[in-house]
C-alpha cells in the first residue's frame, strides 16, 4: 500500500502540471485603473488605500456624496494621490453606466457592494429579500455589464481583472442568511461563467471570500442577528478591513479565481471547489487528495440520519444548544482534516476508520450542551461576586438553571434555554460615608474584586434582556465594555459603589428600555449621547454626585416616561421638556438647577423640583397641566403670586409650594380642584386673608399656610410689616441693581454683592428654622392618607403607580338636581349610550367642565351603607390611564335612604370615542397604525395591572372589551366601567341570605410602601370599612383570568378590526389557526396592520393573544407577562420603523 502511493503521488502531481488552465498569470496594479464599488467604507476603502499605495489611479462609486468625499480625503492624505468619486446605486442601471462612462477605462473593477439583514426566511419580509438581492446580485450585473465594453476596448493589453467580493456565506449556507447566501452564491455562478466569456480578453475573474469583518454596519449587523446566527458565527473570529484587503488584493494580482482570507476560508476553498478555475496545480493537487476525506467528514456532520449523533446535535441545535457544541465541533474537525491530509494517502483505509470512529465519537459530548456552558458562567458569576449567601442555592444544585426556583433574592427566567433575565439583589446597602473609591471591609466586595472581570463574563450571556444587581458591594468605575449587552432592555445597577463617568458607550445599548444607576457614587457629568436610546422609557439616576448641566440631548428621546434625577450635584437650566409627550414623572429634587422653570409637557402626572434653586415666577403654563397629581416646588427661590389655576388642576392632589419667597394675596374665592388633598404654602411672602377653600374648614384636605403674613390669628403668622418690608428690601436691590449697571461703579457691585450673600444666608437660616411644621398642622386638620413628606420622597413609578389611596378626598356627593342641570333634565339629545352597566349620558357642571354620567337601577334591599364605601374607595384610584370616577349621587339626593332604586356616578368626559370606534373607521388619514395600536394596548394593560396589583386588595373582572376604552384628543387611552362587578355586586345573593349578613369591619392597606420607594414605612392605613360581600379577594384567580381572557379579544380585535359581539368563541374556533401562517394573516389580519406592522413585532402579539384566550385557564399569561410583550413588541416595531425610515431618507 505505500508503495503504491509512493509511485501513485509523483504521477498525479505531473499529470496536474499539465492539465491545469489557465496558468498562472501576473495582473500589473501601478499605474492602472482601479474602479471600486461600495468605496466609500469598509472593505472597499481599505481596498481603495491600498491600491493607491501601489501607484493605483482609484476611482470610487457610492451612495452617498457625503462619504465618498471623505474617503478621497482620507486617500489624499494617506497617499498624496487624488481619486474620482461618482455617487450612484449600483441597482440603476444608467446611473452606473453614467458613472462607468465619465471614469474612462478600467483595468481592475472591484465589484464591492453589499447589505445584508439577517434573519430567518420566515421571518424576513419580501421586500427585505428582493433588496439584498437587488443590490448584492442584481448590482453585481448592473456595473460589470456598463464596464465589459470598455475593459475589453483597453488601449494596452496587459491583464485586467474583474474582483467579485462575496462572502464565506457565499461558501457555505449559515443559519439565518438565506436570503444573503443565496445573493452571494449567485456571484459565484456569475464569476465561473463570466470568466469563460471574458478569459479571451485577458480578463482574469476573482472571487474574494471574506469572513466577518470589523466594518462600520458590522456591529448594527450583529444587533439584530438571530441567537443562533450569532453563536454559529462566534465559531470563527473575524478580520479587519485593512487584513482583508491585502489578501483581496494579493489575490487580484495573482489572477487567482478563489481569494479566501483566513484558514477557515481555506479550508472551505478545499471542501467547495467543485468546477472552479484553478491556477496552482498544488493547490489543484490538494483538492483532489484532499475531496474524498472532505466529503467524509461533511457527511459525518451534515448527513447522518436520525438516530446518528448528528442528528442529536440537529435536534439540540434546533433548541440553540450550539456555543459549547460548536467548538467541539470545530476542534474536532480540524484535527481530522489534518490527520486525513497527512495520512490517508500513505496509510489508507485504516486512518480512515479511525477517522471515522473518532469523528462519530466527538458528539457524544453535546448532550449537556447550552446548559453546561451556562451553568460554568454562573459559577464564574458567583465568584466575580464573592460567593453571595444569595447564590447559596447553587451549590448543591444540579439541574438546569432555567428551572431553579426564584427567592426573595435571585430570579433566573429563559427563553428557548437561553437566560434572558438574571436578577440578584444583595444586603450591603451603599450608604457609607466617605467612600474614597476603594474597597471597604464588609461594605464592598474585596480588593481583589475587578468590575471589568464580571462584565465580561456577564457579556457571554448573549440573550440576556434583563440585568439587576442590586446592592452587592460592587465597586470601580463601569467599563464601556457594557455596550457588549446589546440585547439588554432593563439595567438596573442599583445601590452599588461604582464611581467615575457614565460611560458614553452605553448609547450604543439601542434596545434599552429601562436604566437606573440609582444610589452609586458616579460623580462625572450625564452623557451627552444619551439620544440613541430610541426605546428607553425610564432614566434613573438618583442618589448619585452627577455634576454639570441637564443634557438637552434627553429631550429628543420621545419615549420617554420616567426622569429621575434627583440627590445629585446637576446645575444650570433645565432645557424645555414640551417635545416629551410621553413623560409622566420628572423628579430633579435637590440638585442646584438655578433657572426658572422649564417648560413641561401636558402629560405630565408628577413634577418634582424641590430643594433647588429656581427663580422667577410659577409660569401660567402650569395651569393647563391637567394631567398632573403631585407638583413639588418647595424651597426654591420662586416669587410673585402663585397662578390661581395651580390650584384647580382637575387631576392635582399634593401642591407644595413651601419655603420660597412667593408674595401678593391669593383671591378669596379662589377654586380647589376636588381631588386636592394636601397643600403646602407655607414659610413665603404672602398677605391678605386666606382662600375658603384653603381655610381648613373641610376635612377633605390638609393644609399648612404658618409663616405668612396671612390675616389669621393665632397660626403662626407673621405681622404684615415683615412681609411688606421684605418687598420694600426687594425693590430696594432692584433699584440698587439698575443703578449699579447704568453707573458701572465697580465700588458698588462688590458692595451688593456682598449684601446678596449675606441676605442668601439669612434667608437660608429662616427656611431652616421654619422647615418642620407639618406635625402641628395635621393636627389641626386631620387628613386620610399618608404624610405629604412621604409623598413628596416616594419613588413613583408611571408604568405602574401604586399611589392606591393616598391623600385623596372622599368621593363628591352630587345632587339630582346639579345632575338634571348638567344634562338638561336627561334630555335625549345628552345620550351617549346603553351598557348592561346602565345608560349614559354626558353632562356639563355649573363650573363647565364635561362630565360622564352613567345611571344604573339598584335592587331596594341594596345596603346603600356599603355603597357608599366602594364608591369612595374607587373616587381614590387615580393612573393615567384610567378614567377617574369625579362623584355619585344616590336615589336622587336622598342619602341616608336605605332603600334607593337608583345611583348616577359622575366620570371625567374623555372626548375622542372608544377604541372600537377608531378600530372601525376607513378614512385613511383616521386609520390607526400598528405602532398607534400598540401604544393604546400598552396603555390599557398599565391600567389593569395598576388594578391587580397597584392597590390592595386588587381590582379584578374588569368588564375588558374595546368599546370600554376610551382615546383623549392625544389618543391616550383610559379605562372606563372597571371594577363594576364590585360596585353592582350580585343583589340577589343578599336577598338570599335573609336580610343580609351582619357588618363585620374589613380592613384596607395599603400597598406595601417598599414597592415605591419607601422601605421604612410599614404602616397600614386603617380604613373600617362595611365588609357586606365586599369579596375583593375570594374569586381572584378566576377573576384575574376573566381579565386576561377579555382582553385577548381586545388583542385580537387590533389585529383583524371589530368582531361581531358574541361572534369571538366563534372565531377563536374557526380562524385562529389561519395566524399560523403568512397566507392566513393576509387573509384575516386588517390591511391597516400589515401595511404598517414588521412580522416580528406581529408575531409576537399573535402569540401572546393565542395565551391569552386559550381555553384552559392555568395556561394563560399573568398580566404583567402580557404588558411586557406589548412592550417588546412596540420597541420591535419601532426599530423597524426607525430602519425604513433610514433606508427611505439614504
Amino acid at each position: 500500500m505505500v508503495l503504491l502511493s509512493i509511485i501513485l503521488l509523483p504521477i498525479l502531481l505531473l499529470l496536474l502540471y499539465f492539465i491545469v488552465r489557465p496558468r498562472p498569470v501576473t495582473i500589473p496594479i501601478k499605474n492602472r485603473h482601479v474602479f471600486i464599488t461600495g468605496g466609500s467604507s469598509g472593505i472597499g476603502l481599505a481596498l481603495a488605500h491600498q491600491a493607491a499605495s501601489h501607484g493605483a489611479r482609484v476611482s470610487l462609486l457610492a451612495r452617498s456624496l457625503n462619504k465618498l468625499q471623505e474617503a478621497k480625503e482620507s486617500i489624499r492624505r494617506s497617499s498624496g494621490l487624488d481619486v474620482s468619486i461618482f455617487s450612484a446605486d449600483v441597482r440603476d442601471y444608467d446611473a452606473v453606466q453614467k458613472a462607468v462612462n465619465d471614469a474612462g477605462p478600467i483595468d481592475v473593477l472591484v465589484v464591492n457592494q453589499g447589505v445584508f439583514v439577517p434573519q430567518e426566511l420566515e421571518k424576513q419580509g419580501l421586500d427585505e429579500i428582493k433588496f439584498m438581492i437587488d443590490v448584492n446580485l442584481m448590482g453585481s450585473f448592473n456595473v460589470i455589464k456598463a464596464a465589459l465594453p470598455l475593459m475589453k476596448d483597453r488601449k494596452d493589453r496587459l491583464p485586467a481583472s474583474i474582483s467579485l467580493i462575496s462572502s464565506q456565506a457565499g461558501q457555505v449556507g449559515i443559519y439565518g442568511y438565506t436570503a444573503y447566501s443565496a445573493s452571494k452564491f449567485g456571484l459565484r455562478g456569475l464569476a465561473e461563467a463570466l470568466q469563460q466569456e471574458v478569459i479571451t480578453d485577458n480578463i482574469h475573474v476573482s472571487v474574494v471570500y471574506p469572513p466577518d469583518t470589523d466594518t462600520p454596519g458590522f456591529e448594527k449587523e450583529n444587533e439584530v442577528r438571530p441567537e443562533l446566527t450569532k453563536l454559529l458565527a462566534g465559531s470563527s473570529g473575524s478580520m479587519k478591513a485593512d487584513e482583508v484587503a491585502k489578501k483581496a488584493l494579493d489575490g487580484i494580482k495573482s489572477g487567482s479565481f478563489t481569494v479566501p482570507c483566513n484558514f477557515e476560508g481555506h479550508m472551505l476553498a478545499i471542501a467547495t471547489a467543485g468546477l472552479s478555475p484553478q491556477r496552482s496545480f498544488l493547490m489543484a493537487f490538494i483538492e483532489v487528495a484532499s475531496v474524498g476525506l472532505f466529503r467524509l467528514v461533511v457527511g459525518i456532520l451534515a448527513f447522518g440520519d436520525s438516530n446518528s449523533k448528528h442528528g442529536q446535535f440537529k435536534k439540540v441545535a434546533v433548541e440553540r444548544d450550539v456555543h459549547w457544541i460548536m467548538r467541539v465541533v470545530c476542534q474536532c474537525s480540524l484535527v481530522f482534516l489534518f490527520t486525513g491530509l497527512l495520512r490517508a494517502s500513505s496509510m489508507g483505509y485504516f486512518y480512515l476508520l479511525v477517522l471515522v470512529l473518532f469523528s462519530r465519537s466527538c458528539f457524544f459530548q453535546t448532550t449537556k450542551g447550552l446548559q453546561a456552558y451556562q451553568a460554568q458562567l454562573f459559577l464564574q458569576i458567583r465568584k466575580h461576586l464573592e460567593y453571595p449567601s444569595q447564590l447559596q442555592i447553587l451549590d448543591n444544585y444540579s439541574g438546569s438553571l432555567c428551572d431553579l426556583a426564584a427567592t426573595a433574592h435571585m430570579m433566573i427566567s429563559c427563553q428557548d434555554n437561553f437566560v434572558t433575565e438574571l436578577e440578584i439583589r444583595g444586603d450591603k446597602l451603599a450608604n457609607v460615608s466617605g467612600f474614597n473609591g476603594y474597597a471597604i471591609h464588609n461594605k464592598t466586595l474585596s480588593e481583589t474584586f475587578s468590575i471589568n472581570s464580571l462584565v465580561t463574563t456577564l457579556t457571554r450571556l448573549t440573550s440576556l434582556r434583563v440585568l439587576s444587581l442590586v446592592s452587592l458591594g460592587i465597586w470601580g468605575p463601569l467599563p464601556d465594555k457594557i455596550h457588549r449587552l446589546y440585547s439588554l432592555e432593563l439595567l438596573d445597577l442599583s445601590s452599588n459603589f461604582m464611581f467615575g463617568s457614565i460611560p458614553p458607550q452605553i448609547s450604543r445599548m439601542v434596545k434599552l428600555q429601562t436604566l437606573t444607576l440609582d444610589g452609586n457614587y458616579f460623580n462625572d457629568t450625564i452623557p451627552d449621547t444619551l439620544d440613541s436610546l430610541s426605546n428607553l422609557s425610564v432614566l434613573s439616576l438618583r442618589g448619585n454626585h452627577l455634576k454639570g448641566q441637564f443634557p438637552s440631548s434627553i429631550c429628543r428621546i420621545s419615549s420617554l416616561t420616567d426622569i429621575a434625577l434627583c440627590h445629585n450635584k446637576l446645575s444650570g437650566e433645565l432645557p424645555d421638556f414640551s417635545s416629551l409627550t410621553r413623560l409622566r414623572v420628572l423628579d430633579v429634587r435637590e440638585n442646584q438647577f438655578d433657572s426658572q422653570l422649564p417648560v413641561m409637557p401636558r402629560g405630565l402626572v408628577t413634577a418634582l423640583l424641590g430643594k433647588n434653586l429656581f427663580s422667577g415666577e410659577i409660569p401660567a403654563q402650569v395651569g393647563i397641566l391637567t394631567h398632573l397629581q403631585h407638583l413639588d416646588l418647595s424651597f426654591n427661590h420662586l416669587s410673585g403670586t402663585p397662578p390661581s389655576a395651580l390650584f384647580d388642576l382637575p387631576n392635582i392632589s399634593y401642591l407644595n409650594l413651601a419655603s420660597n419667597m412667593l408674595s401678593g394675596s391669593l383671591p378669596e374665592q379662589i377654586a380647589c380642584g376636588s381631588k386636592l388633598g394636601f397643600v403646602d404654602i407655607s414659610s413665603n411672602k404672602l398677605v391678605g386673608k386666606l382662600p375658603s377653600c384653603l381655610d381648613n374648614t373641610s376635612d377633605k384636605r390638609a393644609v399648612k399656610f404658618g409663616g405668612n403674613c396671612l390675616s389669621i390669628e393665632g397660626h403662626q403668622q407673621h405681622q404684615s410689616s415683615y412681609c411688606k418690608e421684605a418687598n420694600t428690601r426687594k425693590s430696594g436691590r432692584k433699584i440698587a441693581l439698575l443703578i449699579a449697571i447704568i453707573v458701572g461703579s465697580i465700588l458698588l457691585l462688590v458692595i451688593l454683592a456682598f449684601g446678596v450673600i449675606f441676605l442668601s444666608r439669612r434667608c437660608f437660616e429662616r427656611k431652616t428654622l421654619e422647615t418642620h411644621v407639618w406635625q402641628k398642622a395635621v393636627q389641626e386638620n386631620p387628613t386620610t392618607g399618608v404624610s405629604p413628606d412621604i409623598l413628596a420622597n416616594a419613588r413613583f413609578i408611571s408604568g405602574v403607580m401604586k399611589l392606591g389611596t393616598q391623600g385623596s378626598p372622599v368621593s363628591r356627593l352630587f345632587s339630582l338636581e346639579e345632575l338634571e342641570e348638567a344634562t338638561n333634565n336627561f334630555d335625549s339629545s345628552m345620550f351617549m349610550g346603553e351598557s348592561p352597566a346602565g345608560k349614559l349620558y354626558k353632562g356639563r357642571l355649573e363650573n363647565g367642565a364635561y362630565v360622564a354620567i352613567r345611571s344604573l337601577n339598584l335592587l331596594k334591599r341594596y345596603s346603600i351603607q356599603n355603597l357608599k364605601v366602594r364608591l369612595d374607595f374607587f373616587s381614590k384610584l387615580h393612573h393615567p390611564h384610567l378614567v377617574s370616577l369625579l362623584g355619585h349621587c344616590i336615589d336622587g339626593g336622598v342619602q341616608d335612604d336605605p332603600f334607593a332604586n337608583k345611583v348616577f356616578l359622575v366620570y371625567e368626559y374623555v372626548p375622542n370615542g372608544n377604541y372600537r370606534m377608531h378600530l372601525s373607521e376607513s378614512c385613511p388619514e383616521k386609520v390607526l397604525k400598528w405602532s398607534d395600536r400598540l401604544a393604546i394596548l400598552i396603555d390599557v394593560a398599565k391600567a389593569v395591572h395598576f388594578l391587580h396589583t397597584g392597590v390592595i386588595p386588587g381590582v379584578y373582572n374588569n368588564r375588558l372589551k374595546t368599546n370600554n376604552i376610551l382615546l383623549d384628543e392625544h389618543r391616550i387611552a383610559k379605562l372606563c366601567d372597571y371594577g363594576m362587578s364590585i360596585i353592582l355586586e350580585d343583589n340577589e345573593k343578599l336577598e338570599a341570605k335573609g336580610g343580609g349578613l351582619k357588618s363585620r369591619y374589613l380592613y384596607f392597606q395599603l400597598a406595601t410602601m417598599n414597592e415605591i420607594g419607601l422601605p421604612s414605612l410599614h404602616k397600614r392605613m386603617d380604613m373600617p370599612l362595611k365588609h357586606s360581600n365586599l369579596n375583593f379577594c375570594c374569586s381572584q384567580r378566576q377573576t384575574l383570568e376573566d381579565d386576561v381572557y377579555n382582553f385577548g379579544f381586545i388583542l385580537l380585535e387590533s389585529l383583524v378590526g371589530p368582531i361581531v359581539s358574541g361572534k369571538g368563541e366563534t372565531f377563536l374556533l374557526n380562524e385562529m389557526a389561519s395566524f399560523g401562517s403568512q397566507d392566513g394573516r393576509k387573509r384575516i389580519v386588517d390591511p391597516a396592520v400589515l401595511m404598517t406592522s414588521s412580522q416580528e413585532s406581529l408575531s409576537i402579539i399573535v402569540s401572546i393573544t393565542r395565551k391569552c384566550t386559550c381555553p384552559e385557564t392555568s395556561s394563560r399569561p399573568s398580566f404583567e407577562d402580557v404588558l411586557w410583550n406589548l412592550q417588546y413588541a412596540a420597541q420591535v416595531q419601532a426599530t423597524a420603523d426607525a430602519d425604513q425610515k433610514s433606508d427611505s431618507t439614504s
